[in-house]
């Protein structure tokens, strides 16, 4: 054998031998991550539900009113407002369409998903710069 061969095989051993560490160093990661972050996670679940209900509640709406602050300060005034209109149509449309769905109401959950689809377009040419 050569001494190009053995450089070569040296080098894909390296390779090898580098790639079972990164999945060998991620593995222990997700495992730290998993005893030090979820465990503690459910057992404060599932010994007290209430306080983690709220607290994770309490934590879940400071990371949307920041997400809308953070917002409204990059799409300024005028467009946050009918960048949240448009959400509140999507939404109110989807939420409107799916419970009339479940309630066995067809027709009145077509009439809604369209109406919804209708207000959205106007407000999508309602939001076009002058």
């Amino acid at each position: 054998m050569t001494g190009k061969g053995r450089l070569r095989i040296a080098s894909g051993f390296k390779k090898l031998t580098s790639s079972l560490g990164k999945i060998l160093i991620l593995s222990a990661i997700c495992i730290a991550m998993a005893l030090g972050v979820a465990y503690p996670l459910w057992k404060w679940a599932t010994t007290s539900p209430k306080s983690y209900t709220a607290a994770m509640l309490v934590i879940m709406g400071l990371l949307l009113l920041l997400l809308i602050i953070r917002t409204a300060i990059k799409k300024g005034p005028r467009n946050f407002v009918f960048f949240a209109l448009k959400l509140a149509v999507i939404a109110g449309g989807l939420g409107g369409t799916v419970f009339f769905i479940l309630k066995c109401y067809r027709l009145v959950a077509l009439i809604v998903f369209l109406v919804a689809g209708i207000i959205y377009a106007i407000l999508s040419l309602g939001d076009k710069k002058k």
